[in-house]
């Protein structure tokens, strides 16, 4: 999924183009069946199947507003995460340039971190979404 398909989603089907002001457009958030071309995107489990969250959801606000970096997928958030930067990536799995297995060569936080002389630790469960970067 890219930058368009985001746009598709919240906006609708070809409602707006994703480029310029957003501010007063629209955002029936209705296209996500369209982009995905499946229902499981939007599928739930009924309350009495989740319980425990389906308590909490009651009892907290669980989504009232959406922050991220670029609104748009996956990998060019976890770059402005760990980089504060996409370096134009817009795509989740494209690499740097769009030229396969090239990485990003901007510096992360880490780098920026002992360039200053503290110490710091990367911990992760299973796998590193980070291995696209130098």
């Amino acid at each position: 999924m890219g930058y368009s398909d985001m746009v598709n989603e919240i906006f609708g089907m070809n409602n707006w183009d994703g480029v310029g002001d957003a501010t007063g457009k629209e955002q029936p958030q209705d296209g996500w069946i369209e982009v995905t071309k499946s229902e499981e995107v939007i599928a739930q489990f009924p309350a009495n199947k989740n319980t425990i969250k389906s308590a909490l959801a009651k009892q907290f606000g669980v989504f009232n507003n959406w922050h991220s970096s670029f609104p748009g997928p996956s990998t060019p958030n976890h770059l402005f995460v760990m980089t504060a930067t996409s370096n134009g990536c817009t795509t989740t799995g494209e690499d740097y340039l769009c030229n396969t297995g090239a990485t990003f060569p901007q510096k992360t936080i880490f780098e920026n971190l002992e360039g200053s002389n503290k110490t710091w630790r990367y911990f992760y469960n299973d796998t590193t979404w980070n291995y696209f970067i130098e």
